[in-house]
């Protein structure tokens, strides 16, 4: 459906960024990683300088150390470095396309148009569970729980804590 919808959106307005990201992602979870590169390549064109670093900051993968040591640099060399990470993190080198950053952008744009919050000025990739997100994928368990606090004789009830816990097969965990 976001894919239907996608296309549709870039047709009329071809200019928009979020449509060539939603097509992206959409295109990328149909496993068209020829079609998600060419619409995550027409979207950060369309994006602005600030808006495109924003999404495409590398540090949301590499490990701290890593990211402190590659925020010293001149933009040249964090260009420089961004390039070679992603060239060399392509396990298909020889085919067309580099599945790394087409996954990764599909991961970003996910978490910017689900936990995105603009009257409260939170950006989804910016968020805890975006970050889990980006560096992790989807988790292959979510499990909800929640507790009714405050209720007294059939009155409304005061609170509901909830916790989501996000499982993944190589055991990690997040609550």
């Amino acid at each position: 459906d976001l894919a239907t919808f996608a296309r549709h959106h870039v047709e009329q307005q071809p200019r928009d960024a979020w449509g060539w990201l939603s097509l992206g992602l959409a295109t990328r979870r149909l496993a068209d990683n020829a079609t998600a590169a060419a619409a995550f390549d027409s979207a950060m064109a369309r994006l602005d300088t600030r808006g495109r670093a924003r999404l495409n900051r590398i540090d949301r993968v590499l490990p701290p150390g890593d990211s402190a040591r590659r925020a010293n640099g001149s933009d040249a060399e964090r260009a420089a470095y961004q390039r070679l990470y992603w060239a060399m993190s392509d396990p298909l080198w020889s085919r067309g396309g580099n599945e790394s950053h087409t996954e990764y952008m599909a991961r970003v744009t996910f978490a910017e148009l689900r936990w995105t919050v603009d009257e409260l000025g939170v950006r989804g990739a910016d968020t805890d569970r975006g970050d889990i997100y980006i560096r992790y994928g989807p988790p292959s368990l979510v499990a909800a729980f929640g507790a009714q606090h405050g209720s007294t004789g059939g009155n409304p009830v005061d609170a509901i804590t909830l916790s989501t816990i996000w499982a993944y097969d190589t055991g990690l965990m997040f609550v």
